[in-house]
């Protein structure tokens, strides 16, 4: 911000460029409007996350596994032991990926369906089943 020298006639005399901070405590409801513009409600971030090109989330960390890049976009989730990826409704899950250093696991509740096209292709029922539609399964060799 400049900052003018006076003279004792009116003078402009001199011009600097100073640093001004100003304390949280002198904005009037700065946290409730900054609140409101980050839809956060208490502990949480309740709006929707948009990134640009080339750019990602971390979720619990500071860098990227798989970098964005200009085509992919990349979301990281970080934890000292493990990361879960749950979805479902509030408060439960009816699917999660939980990885760790020793084992990554699909779990689901209902019955996991793989899908090509919006055409199930196999599916594992919960009794533990596999089902193979159609097609042929093959093992030791490449398609």
């Amino acid at each position: 911000m400049p900052q003018f020298t006076v003279d004792g006639k009116g003078r402009v005399t001199g011009q600097t460029n100073v640093t001004i901070a100003i304390p949280q405590s002198a904005v009037t409801n700065l946290t409730t409007d900054l609140a409101a513009k980050a839809n956060i409600s208490g502990q949480q971030f309740t709006g929707n996350i948009s990134t640009t090109a080339g750019k990602g989330v971390i979720v619990g960390g500071s860098s990227f596994g798989f970098s964005p890049s200009a085509t992919r976009g990349s979301t990281h989730l970080a934890g000292s032991t493990d990361r879960i990826l749950s979805f479902g409704p509030n408060g439960s899950s009816d699917f999660y990926i939980f990885s760790s250093s020793s084992v990554t696991q699909l779990n689901t509740t209902p019955y996991l369906s793989f899908a090509v096209n919006g055409g199930e292709r196999m599916s594992i029922a919960t009794s533990g089943g596999v089902i193979v539609n159609s097609y042929i399964l093959r093992t030791g060799q490449n398609f």
